[in-house]
């Protein structure tokens, strides 16, 4: 494991500077340059992550910037920027099997937690698919009955939906038709019987609301008789309204 951190490069980080990968990844970029500049992972192979990177013009070049601030700098402190630079050669955190499946300069752990997030979004939008499906498909009919089983396990049955009876169209009002005239029953001679004298002449009269055939005769100054005789009544008091009557 020391061989293969002495053989990263120490300008090759994350973005940010807080961790940089023994392979490959998208996200690692060169700090030797200002601003960072994004590596490719085929250069990160050959030339990044071997010790060929101690022959790279780009790493030399921020070498020797480096020793020209460290001689400009005090005494004082260019002992202690060696001693750090021996006791901790490298500060960034090395990963040597990062998983390269996610990309991006998150960490997993954030990426796990939105994918939990989407994921839990995506159930959502199914269950409430399915409830919207299952309202317009189903037109109202009782779900399924879950039940307890002596073991604990639910069991789930189905209920079938019951037939909704049909409504009746409600039968509007419609007008009483007015009684037709019932034309007079004529009497046919029996023979051996003698029919009733029937006056010569007669008129109508049309029966109205209100009359009773003792009315009629009185108006007309006849009798009961004589008008059940001309109209073969049996029943005085079933004459109806538009019955046209004979009258002496």
């Amino acid at each position: 494991m020391p061989d293969i951190v002495a053989g990263i490069c120490p300008y090759l980080m994350a973005e940010g500077g807080a961790w940089r990968a023994a392979r490959p990844m998208r996200d690692q970029v060169c700090t030797a340059v200002t601003p960072a500049e994004h590596v490719t992972p085929e250069k990160q192979r050959r030339l990044c992550l071997v010790s060929e990177h101690l022959r790279c013009p780009t790493y030399e070049n921020a070498r020797e910037t480096r020793a020209l601030m460290r001689g400009q700098a005090p005494p004082a402190l260019q002992d202690f920027d060696a001693r750090v630079e021996r006791r901790v050669p490298r500060s960034a955190a090395v990963a040597l099997d990062r998983p390269t499946a996610i990309a991006g300069s998150r960490s997993l752990v954030s990426r796990a937690r939105g994918l939990s997030k989407i994921g839990l979004a995506a159930m959502m939008l199914g269950a409430a698919a399915l409830l919207i499906g299952a309202r317009f498909m189903g037109g109202g009919s009782p779900g399924p009955t879950a039940t307890a089983s002596p073991s604990g396990t639910a069991i789930v049955a189905s209920a079938s939906p019951s037939p909704t009876p049909s409504a009746s169209p409600t039968p509007r009002d419609s007008p009483t038709p007015a009684p037709s005239p019932t034309p007079a029953l004529t009497a046919s001679p029996t023979p051996g019987v003698s029919p009733l004298p029937t006056p010569a002449s007669t008129q109508t009269y049309v029966v109205k609301a209100g009359d009773t055939l003792g009315g009629i005769a009185t108006k007309f100054q006849t009798t009961v008789a004589v008008l059940q005789s001309l109209n073969n009544i049996t029943d005085v008091a079933r004459i109806r309204i538009g019955q046209v009557l004979k009258i002496p």
